[in-house]
């Protein structure tokens, strides 16, 4: 089935060192029940066989287009190929997920109606292990909200299922928002929706159209385990840019508060908080990181009371 002039889509898909996953990525990006315009993958300065495997695939393709990028991180390669893009839509998917073929076709089909067309659009998702099967114990991510989710999101963290491989925007109010804040490298893509829900509508499809694959490289599950300090501050530097929707709102700021915990405290309970966390806390820099305790003594408080 061919998109209409109006609704052509471009597909950007960033990747780095993915020579087991991408072929197959690409694969489901072709199988979709709708011609796309173009594919842009965005090479993020990859040492093993991706570039090769690009190219080989490229020239089987035509509608592939490979963008070379020094390692200057995810968002970056996806501002790349946003730029490169001229469809009306794009359409984000990260190199070790995969599509079901009728993904795009019915995500279209929610910005081709006679309501106010959504900004973007979105999809439930399951997970898949490193070799493509369903990964035990899991189940289907469902998005619950349409409309206006800003409060949403900013307030509640309410998540857009499947994050980027879930997502499809159009390309104008992508660009309306100045893209990928490339100075974010975790949880950027949760910084993006949320500008987007700002200004414009969000909608979704009900069925699990992504599946999301589980391995020992997967960027964020690797760091919220090695680095949750900084994984903390990323989020804290993300939700800063709405601090005076949020500054107000005890159930946002505790929410917070008990990441902060988490981290200060470890597995034990009963032992103090680590002060040297709240002393960067305190000195960050970032509004909302300097109110979460005004004080040496509210920290020590907030960890006693949550005994």
């Amino acid at each position: 089935m061919n998109c209409s002039k109006s609704n052509r889509i471009d597909v950007v898909i960033p990747v780095r060192n993915r020579e087991k996953f991408i072929e197959a990525c690409l694969d489901s990006v072709r199988n979709q029940t709708i011609e796309i315009n173009s594919a842009f993958v965005v090479d993020d300065g990859s040492t093993d066989r991706t570039r090769e495997i690009l190219f080989e695939y490229a020239a089987r393709w035509p509608a592939l287009r490979v963008i070379q990028s020094d390692l200057r991180g995810v968002s970056h390669a996806r501002n790349l190929g946003i730029a490169a893009s001229e469809a009306d839509f794009v359409a984000f998917l990260d190199s070790d997920d995969l599509w079901l073929p009728r993904k795009l076709e019915l995500q279209m089909a929610l910005f081709n109606t006679e309501r106010d067309s959504p900004g973007f659009v979105h999809c439930a998702c399951t997970q898949i292990d490193e070799f493509g099967q369903p990964l035990a114990g899991t189940g289907v991510f469902s998005p619950s909200k349409r409309g206006n989710i800003f409060e949403d999101m900013v307030r509640h963290f309410y998540h857009i299922s499947g994050s980027a491989s879930a997502v499809v925007v159009s390309r104008e109010l992508v660009n309306a928002v100045g893209g990928f804040d490339e100075s974010i490298s975790i949880a950027e893509d949760k910084d993006l929706w949320m500008k987007l829900a700002q200004i414009s509508d969000a909608d979704y499809v009900p069925d699990a159209l992504v599946e999301l694959r589980s391995h020992s490289d997967n960027t964020f599950s690797s760091l919220a385990k090695q680095e949750p300090e900084f994984v903390l501050f990323q989020k804290l530097k993300i939700w800063n840019r709405w601090y005076n929707y949020i500054a107000h709102h005890t159930e946002t700021l505790d929410r917070f508060r008990r990441e902060v915990r988490a981290i200060s405290v470890g597995t034990k309970a009963n032992k103090m908080p680590d002060l040297a966390l709240y002393e960067k806390l305190a000195s960050s820099g970032i509004q909302l990181a300097e109110v979460l305790f005004p004080d040496r003594g509210a920290y020590i408080q907030f960890h006693q009371s949550q005994h």
